[in-house]
């Protein structure tokens, strides 16, 4: 499978190569084009769209990718996912990877997520695009994120679905450790709120965490309970797919690493 990999905090984050080096690792054909620099916040805008305007596009050193190819863009991740989705970049995607950012992406706040509109992006141009997320910086929440996007696209080459948008948190534990994988909802409040308060003469922007208890079925409540939490996100024109045997395929992948035993009802692809 042909993989686009991208992310909304620059291509120099690690979570990016975490997650291009683990699909690659399974044989994956493995693409990245990313943002030159932060570009957080920046939903699934292309930034300046007057006719003729250019973005720059360099290459990254190959040595520094395992191989992988990378390229950096001075644009936003969307811009990134639409021209690779029209061929800019060689072959087109049949899957983009957005991520791992380094910090949960829950509650409606997403709508402002760089990484969460790549694949809304991936997914208004006919491609599966999958957001994924954990806690700032963590080494461990990296790799299980890793994993779980590697299980994803293994169960994508298998089953035939719909071009959809999906939004994976995990919590920044090891696979032995995490309680479970489920669907989600999204409650009003995420793990952390973005604001904007007016200081005298400037907007300040605000991160705050948000207290327990969340609302029981949203993403933030699955996280704080540790569980991975999946949530499909509906495009304006489409109803969002039903996951439930996603959910399922990744439950059984969680339940044979950890050594347990499958659930009796599952239905392997």
């Amino acid at each position: 499978m042909r993989i686009l990999v991208t992310n909304d905090d620059g291509i120099g984050r690690g979570g990016l190569r975490v997650l291009a080096r683990r699909l690659r690792r399974d044989g994956h054909d493995v693409v990245v084009v990313a943002p030159a620099r932060e570009r957080s916040g920046s939903s699934a805008s292309l930034g300046v769209v007057a006719n003729q305007a250019t973005i720059t596009v360099d290459d990254e050193p190959a040595a520094g990718w395992d191989g992988i190819r990378a390229h950096a863009i001075d644009g936003p991740p969307a811009a990134a996912v639409r021209a690779a989705c029209g061929g800019a970049f060689g072959p087109v995607p049949d899957l983009v990877m957005s991520g791992i950012n380094p910090g949960h992406n829950t509650g409606r706040i997403i709508i402002h997520s760089g990484t969460v509109g790549a694949a809304l992006t991936a997914a208004a141009m006919g491609i599966a695009g999958v957001a994924v997320s954990t806690a700032s910086d963590s080494a461990t929440g990296y790799d299980t994120a890793a994993e779980l996007a590697a299980w994803i696209a293994a169960d994508l080459t298998v089953r035939s679905r719909p071009a959809f948008a999906l939004n994976v948190n995990v919590p920044s534990v090891t696979l032995q450790r995490l309680a479970g994988i489920g669907d989600a909802t999204l409650g009003p409040a995420g793990i952390v709120e973005i604001g904007l308060r007016w200081m005298t003469d400037h907007l300040q922007v605000t991160r705050t965490a948000t207290a327990p208890p969340f609302i029981p079925g949203t993403d933030a409540d699955l996280l704080h309970r540790g569980l991975a939490s999946l949530t499909s996100l509906a495009l304006p024109w489409a109803a969002p797919p039903d996951t439930g045997d996603l959910v399922g395929s990744l439950q059984h992948h969680l339940t044979t690493a950890q050594g347990l035993d499958a659930p009796a009802d599952y239905d392997a692809p």
